[in-house]
């Protein structure tokens, strides 16, 4: 099951694997974790994978295309050199980042000017790096979990 809160995805085994990832003394080498975890781990990491996989050219394109609805009155000819600037910096991210940068940023723009691409960069960059922590972490709870780490 998916779920979103402050604009994090949380899965099943990230969810539970959560307390542990925010504590420091599993990543300091205070504390080890049991091999019985070790399938769960796995399950998380790829929970995590899946959740930084760069949506399809032909989906960024159609959020680009759809943002460009909103500004009519922008003309014809700069709209499709920017799609295609739009779409290439897009292009690396998540779905459902581009998704909820594409809500956020037309809920917060107050200008009749298209959004600048810094303002979705901004927006989903934290949220990106955060979820590449979360497999760094998770990579080393996995080593954690192998039978020569076990106590």
């Amino acid at each position: 099951m998916l779920t979103t809160s402050q604009n994090h995805l949380t899965t099943g085994a990230l969810s539970a694997l959560n307390p542990i990832l925010d504590d420091t003394q599993y990543f300091q080498g205070k504390n080890r974790l049991s091999p019985a975890l070790r399938p769960q781990i796995e399950q998380a990491i790829e929970e995590i994978e899946n959740q930084l996989v760069p949506a399809s050219q032909d989906r960024v394109e159609q959020i680009v295309l759809r943002l460009m609805l909103h500004f009519p009155s922008f003309p014809e000819e700069h709209k499709t050199r920017l799609c295609g600037d739009y779409t290439s910096m897009l292009q690396n991210f998540p779905e459902d980042m581009l998704c909820a940068a594409y809500q956020y940023v037309l809920k917060h723009h107050q200008s009749n000017a298209l959004p600048r691409i810094a303002d979705f960069l901004a927006f989903m960059e934290p949220e990106v790096e955060r979820r590449k922590i979360i497999r760094q972490k998770l990579a080393v709870l996995l080593e954690q979990t192998t039978e020569e780490f076990a106590v």
